[in-house]
C-alpha cells in the first residue's frame, strides 16, 4: 500500500506540473511575461518568452517584440529580420509603434552588411546566416546580414540552387548576382527551408492597441485562435486522461479504507468476544477492489503523463528540459512548480 501511495502522489505532483505547461503555451502569456522581464532588466530570458511566442503563432507583433529584444542583446541580423516581418506585414499593434520599430530597424541596419542581389527570378527564397534563417527574397534583392563572411543560398522553383559567398564590414555595400541554371527537365525543384525559418507571419489580430512604449503590457489576445496542432491535443488529451486517473485512484483509496476499517471491526470484536457482524463479511472484496482501483488509476495517471509529455515533445521547437519524479520542473524560463514528500 505504501509504494502505490508514493505513486500516486508522484502522479497527481506530475499532473500538476503539466497544467502549469499547458498554461505557459499560450502567446499571448508569453508576450506579457517577456515585456515584464525587460521592465525588469532581463532582456537575454525575454528573448526566450518572446521566441516561443513567435514560434507558437507568427503574429507581426510577436516578431515585432522578438526583434526589439534581440536588439538589445546585440543580435543585430536577427533583429534586422524580425523587425523586416513586422513592418512589411503591419497590425495594429505594429501600426501604432511603427515609428519606433522602424528606427530600430535602421539602426541595427548601421551595423550589418548590405547585400543587393540582382538576376533572381520570381518566388526566389534566400538562406543565410545566423541559424540558417531562410525567407523570401525581398523586392529589390536587399539583405542585411552580420558582418565578415557569410554564404548565402537562393533557391527558386524550376532552377537549381546558387551559392553566392559575401564578405564586407558594417556599413558596407555589396552587390551579386544570382545565376540560378534552369533545371533540365523544367520540373520546379523543391525547395526545403532549412531549421529556423523565418517566413510568411499569420494573420494579425483585429483588438485595437494602446500607443505608447513598444514594452508595454500588449493588447488582449487575437479573436482568432491559433490552429490545433498534433501535439497540442496529445497534451490536452494527456491532461485528461492523468486527471480520470487521480479520480480513480482517489475512489480505490476511499473503498480500501472501507474495506480496511471493516477488517479492524472483526478483529476487535474476536478479540472482545463480541457478536460476529454479517455486514463486515465484505471486507476482503472491498480491500481488493480498492487496491485494484488505486493500480488502474496509478496507471492511467501515469499514461496521461506520458502522452502529456509527448505531446509536448512534439510541439517543442526551443524548449529547455525537464526532470520530473517528486519534484516537478515547469521547463527553463517558466518558473519552478515542486510537489515534495517524505515517506
Amino acid at each position: 500500500m505504501g509504494s502505490i501511495l508514493r505513486l500516486l502522489v508522484a502522479a497527481i505532483c506530475l499532473l500538476f506540473a503539466a497544467s502549469a505547461f499547458a498554461a505557459s503555451e499560450n502567446p499571448e502569456d508569453l508576450i506579457r511575461q517577456g515585456n515584464e522581464l525587460r521592465r525588469k532588466g532581463d532582456d537575454l530570458r525575454a528573448e526566450g518568452y518572446f521566441r516561443r511566442a513567435f514560434d507558437l503563432a507568427k503574429t507581426s507583433r510577436a516578431a515585432a517584440q522578438l526583434g526589439l529584444v534581440e536588439m538589445a542583446l546585440g543580435m543585430y541580423a536577427e533583429s534586422e529580420a524580425h523587425l523586416t516581418l513586422a513592418l512589411d506585414e503591419p497590425d495594429a499593434w505594429v501600426t501604432v509603434n511603427g515609428a519606433v520599430l522602424e528606427k530600430t530597424r535602421n539602426e541595427a541596419r548601421k551595423r550589418l552588411l548590405r547585400v543587393d542581389i540582382a538576376g533572381a527570378p520570381a518566388g526566389a527564397t534566400v538562406a543565410f546566416p545566423p541559424r540558417s534563417s531562410v525567407r523570401s527574397l525581398p523586392p529589390g534583392g536587399t539583405l542585411y546580414v552580420a558582418p565578415g563572411d557569410s554564404t548565402l543560398r537562393i533557391e527558386a522553383p524550376g532552377f537549381q540552387p546558387s551559392i553566392i559567398k559575401v564578405s564586407g564590414a558594417a556599413g558596407e555595400n555589396r552587390q551579386v548576382t544570382a545565376n540560378l541554371v534552369a533545371t533540365t527537365d523544367n520540373r520546379p525543384a523543391a525547395v526545403s527551408p532549412a531549421p529556423g525559418v523565418v517566413g510568411s507571419l499569420s494573420a494579425a489580430g483585429t483588438s485595437q492597441p494602446a500607443a505608447g512604449d513598444v514594452a508595454v503590457t500588449p493588447p488582449p489576445p487575437a479573436t482568432e485562435p491559433s490552429p490545433r496542432r498534433p501535439g497540442t491535443v496529445l497534451r490536452w488529451t494527456g491532461i485528461g486522461v492523468g486527471a480520470a486517473g487521480v479520480a480513480v485512484a482517489v475512489t480505490g483509496a476511499v473503498v480500501a479504507s472501507q474495506g480496511s476499517s471493516k477488517r479492524q471491526a472483526i478483529e476487535a470484536a474476536a478479540r472482545n468476544g463480541t457478536p460476529y457482524d454479517k455486514t463486515n463479511g465484505n471486507w476482503e472484496s472491498l480491500q481488493n477492489t480498492g487496491v485494484g482501483l488505486l493500480i488502474g488509476g496509478a496507471v492511467l495517471a501515469a499514461g496521461g503523463v506520458t502522452l502529456f509529455f509527448v505531446g509536448r515533445h512534439m510541439g517543442q521547437q526551443d524548449g529547455g528540459s525537464s526532470a520530473v519524479s517528486l519534484s516537478a520542473s515547469a521547463g527553463s524560463g517558466f518558473g519552478l512548480l515542486q510537489c515534495q514528500g517524505r515517506f
